[in-house]
């Protein structure tokens, strides 16, 4: 009878979640809104299957006769509010068909019912709202991969944490707080880089997968699952997107493979923040500010094996290092110079929104954009770059309230010495044809004068050394304080 009662409602629910879509393409909302509000409503079905019948055949059944009734209506084109216009990609057939895979699972293993319901919300929620937000959210909201936009990203990400977090706390799942972290960004990861309604299979399958490890498998197990799945997703993206030359990738690759062998998921996350916040902020400075605002500098779209190196051969030192002798005074280091290549990155970034620039060091006003200016927006982004990446290994339990403090101080403290060395030490150069500020000797086709500065100090070196003074400034407190 229980059973019985499942088909009945489950059947009524997709039934008024279909005829609610519909209603509103009548009234005339846009199909990029109807559709998304039945891929919304119908994970809520899962409640239902889940409490009447459970991980059974019954299940399968459900979600089978619910993906041959969407198939027939596609091929007939009978509901054209949950339709695209854009790709014509039927992704609710497929989140459908990800749901039948996973009841599958779940009938065969039941122990995958609760990861297959945190898989369902993830898509139905993180997936959807990222759909609505993003289509409604216009302004500052720029595109940062094909057609996805950074406030679709953002909300898929919430939405998918939340989801991870209801389902922690509900059913008692004990899953930490790095790995509803790791869940959710998961979730965001592929939902942003999968197109053509493919995110309906890749995010689902992908948190089922990790979320089933997160609750059943030891830590042991898993302290390398993040980098495992996500290492690919974010090669594919560099190299499709061409964030990094081929030298530049090649070294990545290598820092990306000791940090996460010496630090697990921790590590990896920390350089993932640098790698994807310095991207979404390159594209938020690229968009706002006018082009010739400030100092000019190297193309930063394609970042160079130059800059990888800057940024990096630190941290990829204190991999080997800790990996070498597992002394957390190089564990400290490590985290510092991730967190202070963001905090660096984060300040000339929004820096470059502000209307003006000061240089503390000549105590004077410059043009913003200049290497060792500094602005309000600048420094309060420096010191929440800092904070966010120190967040990571605070969250997974590596460092306590007075460690994570201590690496935002250093952190910030290296973004502060980046820009006395920008201000005193880097070298900068006048073109002589179009008047500009350069890092480069040659500009225009003809060599520039310089202006100030050492000539064998550029951007990139003022980046290693800033890094190099955090990490020793970490050293010390962690000899002295910690």
């Amino acid at each position: 009878m229980t059973v019985l009662k499942g088909y009945l409602i489950g059947a009524v629910y997709a039934a008024v979640c279909l005829l609610f879509s519909t209603l509103l393409y009548k009234l005339g909302i846009s199909k990029k809104y109807t559709r998304k509000t039945v891929h919304i409503l119908i994970g809520f079905e899962w409640i239902i299957l889940n409490h009447y019948i459970g991980p059974s055949y019954h299940l399968l059944i459900i979600c089978l006769s619910f993906l041959a009734l969407l198939i027939f209506t596609y091929k007939k084109g009978l509901m054209q509010m949950i339709s695209s216009d854009a790709d014509n990609a039927p992704g609710t057939v497929y989140f459908c068909v990800s749901m039948s895979v996973m009841s599958l699972v779940s009938w065969l293993r039941p122990e995958f019912m609760l990861p297959f319901g945190i898989a369902v919300f993830c898509t139905s929620l993180g997936d959807g709202f990222a759909g609505v937000v993003g289509q409604a959210v216009r302004r500052f909201n720029p595109h940062i991969w094909q057609s996805k936009t950074l406030f679709g990203t953002l909300a898929s990400f919430i939405f998918s944490f939340g989801v991870c977090a209801v389902f922690d706390n509900i059913y008692a799942l004990g899953i930490p707080l790095w790995g509803l972290v790791s869940l959710a960004l998961t979730g965001a990861v592929l939902e942003l880089v999968t197109g053509a309604g493919l995110d309906n299979v890749t995010l689902p399958l992908g948190t089922f997968l990790l979320s089933y490890l997160l609750i059943f498998r030891s830590a042991a197990l898993i302290e390398y699952i993040v980098p495992v799945l996500l290492t690919p997703l974010l090669l594919g993206i560099v190299i499709k997107r061409r964030i990094l030359t081929p030298v530049g990738t090649a070294f990545a690759v290598i820092l990306d493979l000791a940090v996460s062998l010496a630090f697990g998921n921790m590590g990896f996350l920390m350089m993932a923040l640098f790698l994807c916040g310095g991207v979404l902020i390159d594209k938020i400075k690229r968009k706002f500010v006018a082009e010739g605002d400030g100092l000019e500098k190297k193309d930063d779209k394609t970042r160079d094996a130059y800059q990888v190196l800057a940024n990096g051969a630190l941290a990829f030192v204190f991999s080997a290092l800790y990996l070498a002798f597992n002394n957390e005074a190089f564990l400290f280091a490590f985290m510092a110079a991730a967190a202070e290549a963001f905090s660096d990155t984060a300040a000339s970034g929004f820096g470059s929104l502000s209307r003006g620039a000061f240089d503390l060091f000549k105590m004077r006003r410059i043009e913003k954009g200049m290497s060792g200016g500094m602005s309000l927006i600048g420094t309060l982004a420096s010191l929440l770059g800092a904070a966010l990446t120190a967040l990571i290994p605070f969250a997974f339990g590596v460092i306590r309230l007075r460690g994570f403090l201590l690496v935002v101080i250093c952190a910030f403290s290296g973004a502060l010495f980046d820009s006395f060395l920008g201000s005193l030490v880097q070298v900068k150069y006048r073109c002589g044809m179009c008047g500009k500020l350069t890092e480069s000797p040659v500009h225009c086709g003809d060599k520039c004068a310089k202006v100030s500065g050492i000539s064998f100090v550029n951007n990139d070196a003022v980046n290693f050394v800033s890094s190099l003074f955090a990490s020793a400034l970490a050293i010390i407190f962690y000899v002295y304080l910690l």
